[in-house]
């Protein structure tokens, strides 16, 4: 009859070989970091360099989408002191304010669905000019110029030609 290899009557009968075991092994102040802690000290000595503000900021047109990129850029993220989700602070160019307050929800879940579920549980918006927005220029004036020669061909009476170019050189400036 052959037996089953954790037949309990068998292993009764033969002891057990004892395993050497080892002091487990202690590291001191000696031993090296991780890397990761130190980077994560030397990214907290410079002030502001908040790596998921960054991250966010380089992702922002694909979380949030066109046109609302164009509107506002993310500022600033506070954590809270206790539990929860951080604030968001936008800063949101002038009317667009309202626009963005409407779908506020909307925003939060975006970008939560982007970083994770609650991350973010609250906007602020602070009303300024994103950095887009002020890179766009107006185009430069033109000079004045006399515009009743040219726009004015068929108006034979003088009197009116004085006035309507009058008129002309007025709006113009």
């Amino acid at each position: 009859m052959t037996s089953h290899p954790f037949d309990e009557s068998e292993s009764e009968s033969a002891p057990a070989p004892e395993v050497e075991r080892r002091a487990p092994i202690r590291r001191d102040a000696s031993w090296p970091k991780p890397a990761s802690q130190a980077v994560w000290k030397v990214l907290q000595k410079f002030p502001g360099a908040d790596l998921a503000l960054l991250q966010l900021q380089q992702q922002w047109a694909d979380i949030i989408g066109r046109p609302y990129c164009d509107w506002c850029q993310a500022d600033k993220i506070v954590a809270p002191k206790t539990g929860g989700g951080a604030v968001l602070h936008l800063r949101v160019m002038g009317a667009a304010a309202l626009e963005l307050q409407h779908i506020q929800p909307q925003l939060i879940e975006k970008i939560n669905r982007y970083a994770g579920y609650g991350w973010i549980r609250d906007i602020r918006m602070v009303q300024g000019m994103t950095p887009k927005a002020a890179a766009i220029t107006k185009p430069a004036p033109q000079a004045p110029s006399k515009t009743g020669q040219t726009q004015l061909p068929q108006i034979t009476d003088p009197e009116l030609r004085a006035i309507l170019e009058r008129l002309g050189d007025g709006a113009s400036e």
